[in-house]
C-alpha cells in the first residue's frame, strides 16, 4: 500500500494530467495538454514542432497512462492509477523494467519541456508545461527553484531524470523531487 506522501505525490500526478477534471485521465486530456503548450509557444496545428509535441503526449498515453487502464474503459481513474503506481513502486527496485520505463517516460517528457532542444529546460519553458496543465508560473518557479539542483538557471536532463524519480517513488520527505509539480499536496 502507498505510504501517505507516496499517494499525495501520485494523487497530484493523477490531477495535473486530469485536465478537464473529469475525474479520469483520458488520452483527450493528453491532446488538450499538447494543444495548450502548443499554443503557448505559438506553434501553428499543422507544424512540424506541434506535430511531434502530439506525437509525444500520444506516447505518453499510450506507454504510461493506458497501461493503468485496468478495466480497459479507454480512461484512467484515480482508483486504477494507484493501484498501478504502488504495484509499480513495490516492484521497482527488483525491475530493470519498471526502471526503463520510468526512465523513457521521464525522458519524453524532457524532451516536451525542453522546447528549443538545447538540452535543458529555462525556467519559461517550466512555466509553460505548468501552465499548460492548469497550474500556476508560482508552481512552476516554486517548482523549478528545487530541482534546479546546481543553480545554473537551467534543469539538466540528469537533474530532471533524478527529480523525476524522486517524486514517483522516493519516501523521503526532503526529496527536491517532491517538488515536481511546485508541491505535492
Amino acid at each position: 500500500m502507498l505510504s501517505q506522501l507516496l499517494q499525495k505525490k501520485h494523487t497530484k500526478n493523477f490531477h495535473v494530467y486530469d485536465l478537464d477534471r473529469s475525474g479520469f485521465v483520458e488520452h483527450a486530456d493528453l491532446e488538450r495538454c499538447a494543444s495548450n503548450l502548443a499554443k503557448l509557444r505559438n506553434w501553428q496545428p499543422d507544424s512540424p514542432d506541434f506535430l511531434d509535441l502530439q506525437a509525444k503526449f500520444s506516447a505518453i498515453w499510450t506507454n504510461f497512462w493506458q497501461p493503468a487502464d485496468i478495466n480497459g474503459d479507454g480512461k484512467v481513474s484515480l482508483e486504477e492509477y494507484l493501484k498501478v503506481a504502488d504495484n509499480s513502486i513495490t516492484n521497482f527496485s527488483d525491475s530493470t523494467v519498471l526502471q526503463d520505463t520510468h526512465t523513457a517516460k521521464a525522458n519524453v517528457i524532457f524532451d516536451v519541456l525542453d522546447a528549443n532542444n538545447n538540452g535543458q529546460i529555462s525556467l519559461s519553458e517550466y512555466k509553460q508545461f505548468c501552465v499548460a496543465v492548469g497550474l500556476t508560473e508560482k508552481d512552476a518557479e516554486t517548482a523549478f527553484a528545487h530541482l534546479n539542483h546546481n543553480a545554473d538557471g537551467y534543469i539538466s536532463r540528469d537533474e530532471y531524470l533524478q527529480s523525476s524519480k524522486e517524486f514517483h517513488i522516493s519516501e523521503d520527505f526532503n526529496a527536491s523531487g517532491n517538488w515536481l509539480y511546485g508541491s505535492y499536496e
